[in-house]
């Protein structure tokens, strides 16, 4: 069993499609990612139990999901989405992006190879937005092979229409 010290869901409940649309949400979904904060943390797990670089960035959000939810979905509960040249977004993505990527490469470095089991999740901040909810700074609880207690601290985890997915693995 693990033990998440924060409640999962219904700070937000996600709008179905039309009332997305009427609210001026784009149509659009988490691809991939998890259902919850401990599977998306086991599918990490798996990643860096395999060295498999690829399979842990298809965890993260992707530029179009970054650019027309994140983004602009970035603002408190109420607000007009925030919105921005195309030029002002690309860098914003860009920065995120590549931040991300070397921090996850030297995750890989550091800790590719090697399994862990999850012992539990700990979210320093969840914080909602007007159109998702980010779970900020989760540190994974985990226990190496040869059983000693580790703990990895990761970026944040964006929660839309119940899917989950790392925003970023830069954390600081």
């Amino acid at each position: 069993m693990i033990a998440l010290a924060w409640c999962a869901s219904g700070l937000i409940s996600a709008p179905g499609p039309a009332a997305r649309s009427k609210a001026g949400i784009p149509d659009i979904e988490l691809s991939g990612g998890a259902s919850s904060p401990e599977a998306l943390a086991q599918a990490f797990l798996a990643a860096l139990a395999a060295n498999d670089s690829k399979a842990a960035q298809r965890l993260a959000v992707s530029e179009d999901e970054y650019r027309k939810l994140i983004m602009p979905g970035s603002v408190k509960p109420g607000r007009p989405p925030q919105i921005m040249p195309d030029t002002k977004s690309e860098y914003f993505w860009r920065k995120l992006a590549t931040t991300s990527l070397y921090t996850l490469k030297g995750m890989m470095g550091d800790y590719g190879g090697k399994k862990f089991t999850l012992k539990g999740i700990e979210v320093q901040k969840v914080e909602p937005f007007a159109w998702y909810t980010a779970h900020r700074d989760p540190v994974l609880h985990v226990e190496t092979e040869s059983g000693e207690p580790f703990s990895l601290r990761l970026g944040s985890m964006a929660e839309y229409h119940g899917r989950f997915k790392f925003i970023s693995f830069w954390s600081d």
